[in-house]
């Protein structure tokens, strides 16, 4: 479960599946690589 009591395997911003290899490649990570990429390209935009 992670700071915002999702479980670790979920997306904490769309609640699908984390995929397991990607959990061992970057443990703690929150989000799935969809959620990811739209977080980095958001990010792009704003900076």
């Amino acid at each position: 479960i992670n700071a915002h009591g999702i479980p670790a395997y979920l997306c904490e911003a769309c609640g699908n599946p984390v995929p397991e290899a990607r959990r061992k490649i970057f443990p703690g990570v929150t989000l799935c690589v969809e959620c990811q990429a739209y977080q980095e390209r958001q990010r792009k935009h704003y900076a």
